[in-house]
């Protein structure tokens, strides 16, 4: 079976050519990616230093070849995240930040496994995921907004590291029990006030004493996903580690 599909994909690739999301130029390498290599390569991954909390890429002048891997960032000393961890793979500027933005709005659901493959890419490249987690969970659209897009992009992205990482996906216990405004239209306090109690745990004894991977398309301030990990931990989560596709910075 997988071999005719692979027969059927290169013979469609010849009938109707494909092209890249973002260039429109021809994609001249096999496989089902729909982001050429030159558009591809433009995608900035984020690297050390690194906030050891929200996962912010720092630009210091001076040595942290000793404290590398705990060094806080202000934001998180001055008020530490409900979350045990964050990372994220990707800046959300430039070639991605359009990508996503087709990927959701223009509903190009195909671009999510363009994105799994960003992260295992980056987990295969010796940056694991620790403490490992017992299960995957996401961050959820309200049936409104899934009703209109038609698919949930973070559980897509959930999906293909669960799979990859062999860990369980649950994908009906975290909800979003209220309609927000889009959050990139907000004020930080705003922000806050938007997400606040948006979000509910349906069975808390799933969840217990756990630890858990958060995943997400886009960290932006943290709002989102801390507010998620409050939920969580209140329903008694251990931990929870969050793994974003994209930041900004």
């Amino acid at each position: 079976m997988r071999a005719l599909r692979a027969i059927f994909r290169k013979v469609m690739d010849t009938v109707f050519l494909r092209r890249c999301k973002i260039c429109n130029s021809i994609i001249a390498e096999e496989g089902e990616r729909h982001i050429c290599m030159g558009c591809w390569r433009n995608i900035t991954l984020i690297g050390k230093p690194l906030c050891s909390c929200c996962g912010k890429p720092l630009q210091i002048s001076y040595d942290l070849s000793e404290g590398l891997n705990d060094y806080i960032c202000g934001t998180c000393r001055e008020k530490h995240p409900i979350f045990d961890s964050a990372r994220s793979i990707c800046r959300y500027d430039g070639v991605l930040k359009e990508l996503i933005h087709v990927y959701k709005y223009n509903r190009v659901k195909s671009l999510g496994n363009d994105f799994v493959s960003l992260i295992i890419d980056h987990i295969k490249s010796g940056n694991a995921i620790h403490p490992r987690p017992n299960i995957i969970m996401y961050v959820p659209l309200h049936r409104g907004k899934l009703k209109e897009r038609g698919f949930d992009q973070s559980y897509i992205l959930a999906r293909g590291i669960g799979n990859y990482l062999n860990i369980p996906l649950i994908t009906d216990n975290l909800s979003k029990s209220m309609e927000t405004e889009p959050q990139v239209k907000l004020s930080g306090n705003e922000r806050l006030r938007n997400v606040r109690g948006a979000f509910m745990v349906k069975k808390p004894d799933e969840i217990r004493k756990i630890n858990l991977l958060l995943i997400d398309d886009v960290f932006t301030t943290g709002t989102t996903v801390n507010e998620c990990a409050g939920v969580l931990k209140r329903a008694g989560t251990a931990r929870v580690d969050v793994l974003t596709l994209a930041r900004t910075v």
